[in-house]
């Protein structure tokens, strides 16, 4: 069985495209990560700002009864 090796003009644009594709991957994962760490933060704020809300009204009402 005979070794295949590949010329340098085909280990160069083959070793690029491989560290560009690892850079997207890696650059993706992080924005995606955070994103969705954002949008968790936000939604825990709105719900607990729906809570604060609630209290407030369920206090006023119980003070007029």
């Amino acid at each position: 069985m005979q070794k295949r090796t590949f010329r340098i003009a085909t280990k160069l644009p083959l070793l690029t495209g491989l560290i560009v594709l690892l850079a997207i991957t890696v650059t993706a994962s992080v924005a995606y990560f955070l994103e969705a760490r954002q949008l968790e933060n936000d939604a825990l704020e709105k719900l607990d700002t729906l809570h604060d809300s609630r209290n407030t009204m369920l206090k006023a009402y119980l003070g007029t009864v």
